[in-house]
């Protein structure tokens, strides 16, 4: 298997793609076990067959898709940021971060930390108890706005929409007066605001190669050129056999 195309189809991203799909009630025509019954071999790299081009069309599909619309939701990432800031606050008690490094302790670290936190007695630990009732009373961080941009601007929205730049041109924007029409527990809100109080989530939304497209990648075989003797197929001759 080539590099760029071990990168895309690897055996974990069918099985967390068809996890997550079941997980959230989607029904698909997707099929990981189709393809990896038609995978063969050819010439160094794995090839599928012609017929199943629109299983790996679907594929991608399905994956731009579930990031889309589960693990960037803003919900999921809003209770993600929560759980990171209740484990945060609780690691001067607790020293989860030392765990990794005996492994008898880590293979017990597991999604009952949660539940350790919420039951113990420990007032340090009350600042992460906080946290995790917020979640389960549904309390999460709000999301005040987003926006959705071009793939090549990204490295430009990394490095110029940070809390820091936030802040400064909230506080800014209410000094000079442009937001007198704001309800003063607002304007008192925006004035104690801190670069810490807010987060920026740059999530990158592609079919699973960055910009490239993982397709341009793919090799396919007919059973008429089982072998592999004469070259395999890209997407481009298969996208015409299908138009055809």
């Amino acid at each position: 298997m080539s590099h760029s195309q071990s990168v895309f189809l690897t055996s974990h991203r069918f099985d967390y793609i068809a996890r997550d799909v079941r997980a959230i009630g989607d029904h698909n025509n997707f099929s990981a076990r189709r393809l990896i019954d038609s995978a063969r071999v050819i010439n160094d790299e794995i090839c599928y067959n012609i017929k199943d081009a629109n299983q790996l069309y679907e594929l991608c599909q399905l994956r731009f898709s579930n990031h889309k619309r589960i693990y960037s939701h803003k919900t999921a990432r809003a209770i993600e940021y929560m759980l990171i800031d209740a484990l945060k606050a609780a690691e001067p008690v607790m020293k989860i971060a030392n765990l990794i490094h005996d492994p008898k302790k880590y293979v017990h670290l597991t999604d009952n930390i949660k539940a350790r936190i919420e039951e113990s007695d420990d007032p340090d630990l009350m600042e992460s108890q906080e946290i995790l009732e917020r979640i389960t009373n549904r309390d999460l961080y709000s999301c005040v706005d987003w926006y959705v941009g071009r793939f090549e601007h990204y490295k430009y929205f990394k490095a110029s929409i940070t809390p820091d730049v936030i802040v400064k041109t909230a506080k800014r924007k209410f000094s000079s007066g442009k937001s007198e029409s704001a309800p003063m527990p607002i304007q008192e809100d925006v004035m104690n605001l801190k670069a810490d109080h807010v987060i920026v989530d740059i999530c990158k939304l592609h079919h699973g190669m960055q910009n490239r497209n993982p397709l341009d990648f793919i090799r396919f075989y007919s059973k008429r050129k089982f072998n592999g003797e004469s070259p395999v197929w890209t997407v481009s001759r298969v996208c015409v056999l299908i138009i055809v």
